[in-house]
């Protein structure tokens, strides 16, 4: 414990802790947030768990994670000659379709991504063999694991609160950075990734207040609502029995709208606005908006479509993939090339992902492409075949090329036309 704090105190003094949005030593959160402080504006405590039950939030982190599990990496060598080959007999490569005994790829992934959105950092321990080769990578969540200055490099404390993961780590213990797989988002030090959680709480918090509000709302019985008078006084014992059974009456959505029976002259005057009035549904839209703005996500892509029609979607589709998906596919490549694959034999290897699987488009624009790029011999048929999910056939791997193209300055060469069918030189006619 004490180790803890004089870490801590230390990072304080060196100015590493950000009060309240982020940090460069604790993954995603600052002086406040390691303490337990989270509270903003609206009231309302923002933690990772607490974001996630803001439907907007998960929709955005669930639909780029699962987005970004659907492209398996591949691991490929550069040609000499140019162009690429795909590598399958590389300790590496097995990782990327297994990266340790108990995960697929697909969840690994998704793993990861899911603490790059939440925190800002996605970490994975590398673990090694007898030969020293890399046999796993297992992930830890980022609010596991707390980075500081090494002196000579980056050391990180890695102490999983699961304890399975702990096991299959060796214990909670530091590791050097070349033991350590990590996936930065943006940084202001190039050490640690910004939480988005940390530093969008407040938009998220008011997410959240009116959350709770829309439950408590329709929890109390939106209708009836307000106040009763009588025209007689009441003892206040009177006014508790009035009051408690008018809500044992009409509390509840179950109760609500249900007709009201007053005697002795008591009348009912509401009092509170109705959700329109009050535009409630409206202030949550644009909650939605918000969030996916944090997330760079499309709002359909959380099933808001108010903005969105038959013309754009496909449109919105393919600027969510250059825009949103690609950059956490970049990211991803270029920390595996520089964690996983450090070997002085992997300099001519690297990691990607084909990301042209998620904007194929409909059918009549899709084969349309095709037939183009297959005429002017950028792919051959098989290559076309295979992208779309299909076998081989034969003849499939020849790359054809229009037959009415030459070279500029070769005008005559190769045309067809015979020697003794051109003029004599002097004979030309004036």
């Amino acid at each position: 414990m004490s180790g803890f704090f004089s870490r801590l105190l230390s990072s304080v003094a060196k100015g590493l802790y950000e009060g309240g949005a982020g940090s460069t030593t604790r993954s995603g959160r600052g002086l406040l947030g390691a303490l337990g402080s989270g509270r903003t504006a609206a009231g309302v405590n923002v933690t990772s768990m607490t974001a996630l039950q803001v439907t907007a939030v998960w929709g955005c982190i669930r639909a780029i994670s699962q987005d970004f599990s659907k492209i398996p990496p591949e691991l490929k060598r550069k040609l000499p000659g140019g162009g690429f080959e795909t590598v399958t007999d590389h300790p590496v490569a097995r990782l990327l379709v297994r990266p340790n005994r108990w995960q697929t790829w697909n969840e690994f992934a998704k793993f990861m991504m899911l603490n790059k959105l939440l925190g800002g950092n996605a970490y994975a321990v590398r673990v090694v063999d007898t030969a020293g080769r890399i046999a796993a990578i297992v992930p830890v969540r980022y609010d596991d694991v707390t980075i500081y200055d090494g002196h000579d490099d980056i050391l990180y404390d890695v102490h999983p609160s699961n304890r399975f993961v702990w096991r299959q780590i060796g214990g909670g213990r530091q590791f050097e950075r070349s033991e350590v797989h990590h996936v930065r988002d943006l940084s202001r030090d190039g050490i640690c990734g910004l939480s988005p959680i940390a530093y969008a709480r407040e938009v998220i918090g008011h997410a959240c207040a009116e959350q709770a509000y829309g439950a408590s709302f329709f929890g109390s019985g939106a209708h009836p609502g307000g106040v009763l008078e009588s025209p007689q006084g009441l003892s206040p014992e009177a006014a508790r029995r009035l009051k408690g059974s008018w809500e044992e009456a009409h509390r509840g959505v179950g109760n609500s709208h249900r007709t009201a029976v007053l005697e002795d002259g008591v009348t009912y005057k509401p009092l509170s606005m109705s959700n329109k009035d009050s535009q409630f549904i409206e202030s949550r839209q644009f909650s939605v908006i918000e969030i996916c703005r944090i997330f760079r996500v499309p709002p359909h892509k959380v099933q808001s479509m108010e903005r969105s029609t038959f013309s754009n979607i496909e449109e919105q589709n393919i600027e969510y993939v250059t825009d949103t998906l690609i950059p956490h596919f970049e990211d991803a490549e270029m920390a595996m090339k520089r964690d996983l694959l450090s070997g002085p034999d992997d300099e001519d290897l690297y990691i990607d992902h084909d990301a042209n699987r998620l904007m194929r488009g409909n059918a009549t624009v899709r084969f349309a492409t095709y037939a183009t790029r297959r005429n002017w011999g950028i792919i051959t048929a098989n290559e076309a075949r295979a992208r779309e999910g299909l076998g081989p056939i034969p003849g499939g791997d020849d790359a054809l090329m229009p037959m009415n193209m030459q070279v500029m300055g070769e005008a005559g060469q190769g045309s067809g036309v015979a020697e003794s069918d051109q003029p004599p030189e002097g004979d030309a006619p004036p």
